[in-house]
């Protein structure tokens, strides 16, 4: 009896061993992509209290910097692996080192459902131009020295005086 028993236990052990080698295996084989499902709520927490929702001034805190990230969106942006990538603009072209063409996306709307032009472009940038706009430090100063122009509905040009690769 007790042989008989020692093979029972023996059996179960090995069949046990096998199944852990075979779970383990299959968790480090088998890809799991997770893919997110539209619609819901997406929710975010910050620590600190923001100061400034504007785009403009957003630059002057932490805090208010990952909210504007969060709610702004740029004529491009960096991917993840740190190059200029399209967001509003669907692509551009530099010229000479100082002409950048901008092309909007053309199906990219408000959220009143007014669609996004070049004019909202000039809008924008008519506000960093503005004379009586509060100094931020290099901020104001670097676009009051760039010519803007709306060539068409969905394209805008922007012409720097002189190289400017940060631009």
């Amino acid at each position: 009896i007790s042989r008989h028993i020692r093979w029972q236990l023996l059996l179960g052990l090995a069949g046990i061993a096998l199944l852990v080698a075979l779970l383990g295996i299959s968790t480090y084989s088998v890809p799991t992509v997770v893919i997110p499902d539209r619609g819901g709520v997406f929710r975010e927490g910050i620590a600190g209290t923001p100061q400034n929702l504007n785009p403009i001034w957003c630059n002057d805190d932490t805090v208010d910097r990952d909210i504007c990230a969060l709610i702004y969106r740029g004529l491009t942006r960096m991917d993840k692996s740190g190059k200029v990538a399209p967001d509003l603009a669907e692509g551009w072209t530099i010229d000479n080192d100082r002409i950048y063409t901008f092309r909007l996306q053309p199906d990219l709307y408000w959220q009143d459902g007014v669609r996004l032009t070049s004019a909202d472009v000039l809008f924008t940038i008519g506000v960093l131009q503005d004379p009586d706009l509060r100094d931020i430090p290099g901020l104001p100063s670097l676009w009051r020295n760039v010519t803007v122009e709306q060539l068409d509905e969905l394209t805008v040009r922007f012409s720097l005086g002189e190289p400017f690769a940060p631009f």
